[in-house]
């Protein structure tokens, strides 16, 4: 029966069994194959819908914060944000979200952002805050991610063992990903790991990746200590970014 019918024997055996009044033997048979499918298409199912649930649950907090900076807007640099946006994903490699996708409404902005972007979206909308010239909601975003991050760590922490092997370990991905560099370098100065002179010099930069790359060839390669500096000031203002590397 197997050499002829394969996986189909099954399903004959239980017809014939059924047809003898034979449940009792039924029970026995393994399930049949369209039996087995629809319960594996159903934990499959089920399995989908708590990844969403987790997913929608991670970004929950950058949807608030987003929501909030961008409250303060008013409509004309509401639109202006919009003009801004598709450029500063190009730059950064992200995906692209065309102009006329976006909504007038904030609230339905921030949802497209974070469901195309995810966490990023808080490090896109720190570089469009930087070209807009708007340094009070670039501190109000970064304060209010920092205690994001502060409530992420009392409830189980989110920094990994040690920040040397972080920074090392996801250079590239730092390198193209930071964009609120400017109070990083600041922290980073003023705990003596740049001097004057490199901080202008790399301040002087045009773009974020150039900074980044600066740091790495020069002031991170001179100790472990400086790594982690720079690293406590990642968990700062780069929150999002250091807990979507942490999960890689």
């Amino acid at each position: 029966m197997v050499d002829e019918l394969g996986h189909q024997s099954v399903e004959v055996t239980r017809e014939v069994f059924m047809r003898m009044n034979r449940t009792d033997l039924v029970q026995k048979l393994p399930e049949s194959s369209s039996a087995s499918r629809e319960k594996h298409s159903v934990d499959e199912h089920g399995a989908a819908l708590l990844k969403r649930e987790k997913e929608r649950e991670a970004v929950r907090p950058v949807r608030q914060i987003l929501l909030e900076t961008l409250n303060e807007f008013s409509q004309k640099d509401l639109g202006k944000f919009i003009l801004l946006l598709p450029f500063t994903c190009f730059n950064m490699g992200l995906p692209q979200m065309e102009r006329y996708w976006y909504p007038n409404w904030t609230e339905r902005l921030v949802n497209l952002m974070v469901d195309e972007l995810g966490h990023q979206a808080v490090e896109v909308t720190m570089e469009v805050l930087t070209d807009m010239n708007r340094p009070d909601l670039m501190l109000r975003l970064s304060e209010s991610s920092s205690a994001s991050s502060e409530s992420a760590g009392a409830a189980g922490g989110s920094k990994t063992a040690g920040g040397e092997d972080f920074v090392d370990k996801h250079r590239v991905q730092l390198i193209q990903r930071v964009s609120n560099i400017a109070p990083i370098l600041d922290e980073l100065q003023d705990k003596k790991v740049i001097e004057q002179e490199q901080y202008d010099k790399i301040r002087a930069l045009p773009i974020s990746q150039d900074r980044m790359r600066e740091l790495y060839s020069g002031p991170l390669k001179a100790s472990a200590a400086c790594k982690e500096i720079f690293y406590d000031s990642l968990l700062a203002h780069e929150i999002f970014l250091v807990e979507d590397l942490s999960k890689k």
